[in-house]
C-alpha cells in the first residue's frame, strides 16, 4: 500500500442514509483528506454539509459505505471507538449528574482497569492542565457550563488519546465562556501536541484554532488550507461567502490584460488584478465579483455608488451596516454589507435613512467564473 506520510488520512470515503421517506441521501461523498500528527484541523461548513458525519466515521461511531480510513498507515476497517482511542467531546458534555467531577474524569481509567494511584496522579494532572483544580468533588449541576465543558476536555485527556474529535463543542456557551474555553483548548493542545479534529459552524472558532481548516459543501471538500489562506484566497463564491460573509455583484468582462481585466458591474467597470481572478476568464465571460464587508467603506465623500443606509448597528469596535444600492432604477435595491472600524475620537456613525457613498477598491476585489 502507497504510504502517504500522513498521521490521519481518509481516503475517498462516501456515506449515504436513508430519509424519513426511505430514499438514500448521500452524506459524504468520496472525501479524502490528510491530518498531520500533532495537527489541529477544523472541519466547518453549513448544517447537513456532512461534518459531523465524517467525525463519527472517524470515531468509528459509523462506517464508510466506501473507501478507507487509516491510522499511521494502519486501515481501522473492524476497529471499535474503544479501541481506536479516539474520544470524543460533545456539544452536550455528556456527563454523569449523580457523579462528582473527579469521578467523571476518571471513568474511563477505571473501565481501563487502572490502580487507584495512577488514576489519581493522572486526573489531578489533566484537572490541572484545564484549570479544574479545587472544584473535583463538586457535581456537574453545581458548575458553569464553560467548567463542565472542561470536565469533558480532561476526562478525554486523561486517557492520553492519539487524536481528540470535538463536535460543535462550544455551541451552549455564551460569548465570553466560549472564548476562554477555546483558549483552553487550544493552550492544552499545544502543551501536549495532541492531534485535533474539530467540528463546527462558526467561523471565527475556525480562523482562530485551527492549523488547517477543512470547509465543506454538500457532502464535499469546497476548499482546505490554513486560516490566512481560506480567508484571504477563497476558492469559489460559497467560500468567500461562508468565510468571509462576501457581497457579490454579478457582471462581464469586458477587456483582459497583462496584470488585470476589466470587469463591468453594477453599473462601473473595475480593474481586477489577474492574480484575484479566476483562471481562464477573457472577453464576454459571465462573472461574479465578491468583496468582503470590512473592505466595503463609506463616507459623505462622492463616489459613483451612491447608497442609502438601512441599518446601522454599532457593536463597540465595530459599526456594522446594511446598505441599500440601486444598480438600476427598474431593479429592487440590493443590500450590501459594509464593517467599519471604531477608532477612538475618529467614529462616525452613519444612520439609517442617510445617504452616504459606498467605496471599493479594485485590487480588493474577487472575480469568479460565474
Amino acid at each position: 500500500m502507497e504510504q502517504s506520510g500522513a498521521y490521519l488520512e481518509l481516503r475517498n470515503i462516501s456515506k449515504s442514509f436513508r430519509d424519513g421517506r426511505g430514499n438514500r441521501v448521500e452524506a459524504v461523498h468520496d472525501l479524502s483528506l490528510q491530518v498531520q500528527r500533532g495537527e489541529f484541523v477544523t472541519i466547518i461548513g453549513p448544517s447537513g454539509c456532512g461534518k459531523t458525519t465524517t467525525l463519527r466515521m472517524v470515531s468509528g461511531i459509523e462506517d464508510p459505505d466506501s473507501g478507507e480510513i487509516l491510522l499511521e498507515g494502519k486501515r481501522l476497517t473492524g476497529v471499535s471507538p474503544q479501541e481506536r482511542n479516539m474520544p470524543m467531546v460533545f456539544q452536550s458534555y455528556a456527563l454523569f449528574p449523580h457523579m462528582p467531577v473527579f469521578d467523571n474524569i476518571a471513568y474511563g481509567l477505571r473501565m481501563r482497569g487502572m490502580s487507584s494511584d495512577a488514576i489519581a496522579h493522572d486526573v489531578a494532572l489533566a484537572s490541572q492542565m484545564v484549570d479544574l483544580v479545587g472544584v473535583e468533588h463538586r457535581y456537574p449541576g453545581e458548575l458553569s457550563g464553560g467548567q463542565q465543558q472542561r470536565v469533558a476536555l480532561a476526562r478525554a485527556l486523561v486517557l492520553k488519546p492519539r487524536i481528540i474529535l470535538f463536535d460543535e463543542p462550544l455551541s451552549n456557551l455564551d460569548p465570553r465562556l466560549r472564548t476562554q474555553t477555546r483558549r483552553a483548548i487550544r493552550r492544552v493542545q499545544e502543551l501536549l501536541g495532541i492531534t485535533i479534529i474539530y467540528v463546527t459552524h462558526d467561523q471565527s472558532e475556525a480562523l482562530s484554532l485551527s492549523d488547517n481548516i477543512v470547509i465543506m459543501d454538500h457532502g464535499k471538500i469546497a476548499q482546505s488550507g490554513s486560516p490566512e489562506t481560506v480567508y484571504n484566497s477563497p476558492a469559489s463564491p460559497f467560500v468567500s461567502d461562508f468565510i468571509g460573509n462576501a457581497n457579490f455583484f454579478d457582471g462581464e468582462v469586458s477587456k483582459t490584460g497583462a496584470k488585470t481585466l476589466e470587469v463591468h458591474a453594477a453599473g462601473h467597470t473595475f480593474s481586477v488584478p489577474i492574480e484575484r481572478c479566476d483562471s481562464g476568464l477573457e472577453a464576454g465571460s459571465a462573472v461574479r465579483l465578491a468583496v468582503k464587508p470590512e473592505l466595503v467603506s463609506i463616507s459623505r465623500e462622492k463616489s459613483p455608488f451612491a447608497v442609502t443606509v438601512d441599518v446601522a448597528s454599532f457593536v463597540g469596535p465595530i459599526t456594522e451596516y446594511k446598505l441599500q444600492f440601486e444598480v438600476d432604477s427598474s431593479d429592487s435595491p440590493r443590500i450590501i454589507t459594509a464593517i467599519e472600524s471604531n477608532v477612538e475620537g475618529f467614529t462616525t456613525v452613519y444612520h439609517a435613512g442617510e445617504q452616504v457613498y459606498m467605496h471599493l477598491k479594485d485590487d480588493q476585489i474577487r472575480a469568479y467564473r460565474a
